[in-house]
């Protein structure tokens, strides 16, 4: 291959990497402070997609699956992502009174992976679910709430079954 090939080939590449990044990339901010097992675990840089904070390292990774699930037709969204102590605080008085939030089931504050995090609540109407539990792993996402279809946790290396029984590849 000669050198203008290869010089172009570069140039394409570099160009690619960086409409990718500018294509995915919102301005950061402080989302608060993470936590896991009850500790404190610093400050988190986030995002907002689809409305939601997400953490940047979740969100760069979950740009990937939603791009490529818009390949196939399928159009992810987020419904709940970051979650600090005081927002984790009212789901779990949600979930103890059954009073909001449909009752659903939410982990004390300071415990939930929201609050970390590597967890995302991922509409699952329609196309999405079923392309979640074929595709989701291949990205690193897998379910971990048995009751809860929509909830999505970020586990590079982890496999599908993992942690609860669903339908997946």
């Amino acid at each position: 291959m000669n050198f203008s090939i290869k010089l172009l080939l570069l140039f394409l590449a570099v160009f690619g990497f960086i409409f990718f990044m500018k294509s995915h990339s919102e301005s950061s901010f402080d989302c608060g402070m993470a936590y896991s097992d009850g500790k404190p675990l610093g400050n988190e840089q986030c995002v907002k997609i689809d409305g939601s904070p997400v953490v940047v390292q979740t969100a760069e990774k979950y740009y990937v699956m939603r791009d490529a699930a818009k390949k196939d037709g399928v159009n992810l969204s987020i419904n709940s992502g970051f979650r600090t102590y005081e927002e984790q605080e009212y789901f779990y008085n949600c979930y103890l009174t059954k009073s909001c939030n449909n009752g659903n089931f939410a982990m004390p504050p300071g415990y939930s992976n929201h609050e970390n995090g590597i967890a995302l609540d991922i509409n699952y109407h329609g196309p999405n679910y079923a392309w979640l539990s074929t595709n989701a792993t291949e990205f690193g996402f897998v379910r971990t709430v048995e009751s809860e279809k929509w909830h999505w946790e970020y586990r590079p290396g982890s496999k599908c079954n993992e942690f609860v029984n669903y339908t997946c590849n």
